[in-house]
């Protein structure tokens, strides 16, 4: 969830339509595995050149919601690197509480409850503005 070059919006309706495709042709359940950044990849890259950042908790959240809303098969959200550096993250306030709730609506397959927090309205932002902000990736090397 959240290739490079892609929004942060963009993620989030690209991931529910993946979800409704695969089960409109018959997948018995569905896995997301949220972007995290790894060595010697573009995607590394990418990052320390400040053009890409791994998706918002609250991004994978929304993702969860549509998609347990919608569909009637289990769906996993993978929470290896939550919280990281290199993956997915809000701030120290709110990712571990949101991995735990996460974890947990993966085991019962809740939609997990709305959490508040100040970082929130940054990615609120985000998602709003995307059309005009698009990619920030500099695609041409620094020399």
């Amino acid at each position: 969830m959240k290739p490079i070059l892609t929004s942060e919006k963009d993620a989030i309706t690209e991931a529910v339509k993946s979800a409704q495709y695969a089960e409109s042709v018959g997948a018995s359940r569905i896995s997301f595995c949220p972007a995290t950044i790894h060595k010697d990849t573009l995607m590394e890259q990418l990052w320390r050149g400040g053009s890409y950042q791994p998706p918002w908790i609250w991004s994978i959240m929304e993702i969860i919601r549509k998609v347990r809303g919608s569909l009637e098969i289990p769906v996993i959200m993978d929470t290896a690197g939550f919280g990281s550096r290199r993956g997915p993250y809000n701030c120290k306030k709110c990712n571990s509480k949101l991995k735990d709730m996460i974890i947990e609506s993966n085991i019962d397959q809740s939609i997990p409850e709305d959490l508040e927090c100040e970082c929130k309205d940054k990615w609120k932002s985000e998602i709003e503005f995307s059309d005009i902000t698009r990619s920030t990736t500099n695609l041409v090397r620094k020399r």
